[in-house]
């Protein structure tokens, strides 16, 4: 077997008592058995148990792949669990103290708010909210894990949905449903508290033929005296050419996300991608908590052209992408 520890270091022959630090590193040594004939029975990479925060991708090739009755293994060590992130650990939250962010938000909330500097943290990259639903996959953007747990954007409501109020016109009708194209009327004057934000996405059944159908859209403007909500058109690749600009009919369910005036609920975060900073309403002692960005724009593990590779035991987590990604297996 070819060992693998948090504690170990490339420079180390790989074995249980002097291990590598990398999975990369394994990788070679594996080519490297394999140059001098398979083992009978194939190869055990042993990950010992922790984090492995990855700063790129795993991508294993044709030269990685084992052979039938002898494959190559990448498991966790017996009794303990390896987790493959793609993302970086967060350790400096400080509490919220900067008067002009405490102003915006609710008062319940004013004095359980932590901030973390990224760019400080060395993460530049943030990813960038995008229209999506409609079965497409598309990449995501920065997410927070707290204590395994992926945590929320602040949004209104808190759980649930609002429903579409009302039209100002009518711009088609499709299965005896009246829609106007990106614009739609609310209730009550929450939105009120809305005025100074910069990038707030809707999500909602909002597509008139497909009620089983989620869309992201993101909001152009909010007008506060006529309580409408108009919308930006669609950019999914391949939209139909209907729904691209944005069907909303009455009583259909939405919320609202990505508001940092609405941070009002432990476990929801907001990042301000203008400034790099991250804030967040832990939902446990921050001090005792494992806060987590996701920072991989990439699957974590790609497979191209292999075969008789078996991951086995592994939590992966942490990526704007897919998980495992395998072309010509």
């Amino acid at each position: 077997g070819i060992y693998v520890s948090l504690q170990g270091d490339d420079s180390n022959p790989g074995t249980k008592e002097r291990p590598f630090a990398t999975i990369k590193k394994a990788q070679e040594e594996v080519i490297r058995l394999k140059e001098k004939g398979m083992p009978k029975g194939g190869v055990v990479v042993y990950l010992r148990g922790g984090r492995y925060f990855l700063e790129d991708n795993i991508v294993f090739q044709e030269k990685d792949s084992g052979i039938e009755n002898a494959p190559v293994v990448y498991r966790s060590y017996p009794g303990e669990e390896a987790k493959i992130t793609g993302g970086r650990q967060i350790t400096n939250f400080k509490p919220l103290s900067d008067p002009d962010i405490i102003r915006r938000l609710p008062d319940e909330a004013k004095d359980r708010i932590w901030v973390a500097d990224l760019k400080e943290a060395g993460i530049t990259e943030y990813g960038q909210l995008l229209n999506r639903g409609m079965g497409r996959a598309r990449p995501g953007a920065l997410e927070l894990i707290c204590n395994g747990t992926i945590m929320k954007l602040a949004r209104w409501p808190n759980e649930g949905w609002v429903r579409v109020a009302g039209l100002t016109q009518v711009d088609g009708k499709r299965r005896n449903t009246e829609y106007q194209i990106g614009k739609f009327m609310y209730s009550g004057d929450r939105p009120d508290r809305w005025t100074e934000e910069k990038d707030m996405w809707v999500k909602g059944y909002l597509g008139v033929s497909q009620p089983y159908c989620l869309t992201h859209m993101k909001i152009g403007a909010i007008n506060t005296n006529e309580k409408t909500i108009s919308l930006l058109p669609n950019t999914l690749p391949g939209a139909a050419t209907w729904w691209a600009p944005g069907p909303v009919a009455r009583n259909h369910p939405y919320f609202v996300y990505n508001i940092l005036s609405e941070l009002d609920a432990p476990g929801e975060f907001y990042l301000d991608r203008d400034t790099g900073k991250l804030y967040f309403y832990p939902p446990d002692d921050i001090k005792k908590s494992e806060v987590i960005a996701t920072t991989l724009d990439k699957p974590v593990f790609s497979f191209e052209d292999t075969s008789n590779i078996v991951l086995m035991n592994l939590l992966i987590e942490g990526t704007w992408q897919h998980g495992i990604v395998m072309n010509k297996g």
